[in-house]
């Protein structure tokens, strides 16, 4: 088995949405049961430890993301991965009571 491999650059900024988002999923799914002050804080200190390790500018790596999280045409199936994020994150974290259908 290989050892960690160091961020490419090229890849992180060129990743496809579907690979991202299964991603989001994985990190995720192991603090969802935390109160939401506290995954909000873990993910951002996560994401603040990640940029700075490795010098990704953090503005640069949110901007990339939220152009990830746009809809694109005919990829409903990431589409709907990406949105079922902003739904947990409204239900679970904000406290929306409901989601709206796209």
């Amino acid at each position: 088995m290989a050892g960690p491999q160091p961020l490419d650059r090229d890849k992180l900024f060129t990743i496809n949405r579907a690979t991202a988002a299964e991603a989001a999923h994985e990190a995720l799914f192991p603090i969802q049961e935390k109160p939401p002050h506290a995954m909000v804080a873990g993910i951002a200190v996560l994401f603040a430890a990640v940029c700075n390790r490795t010098g990704v500018d953090p503005h640069d790596a949110h901007t990339f993301a939220m152009r990830l999280l746009k809809p694109e045409a005919f990829d409903k199936k990431t589409n709907d991965s990406l949105q079922s994020l902003r739904d947990f994150a409204g239900i679970h974290i904000k406290g929306d009571q409901d989601v709206s259908i796209s």
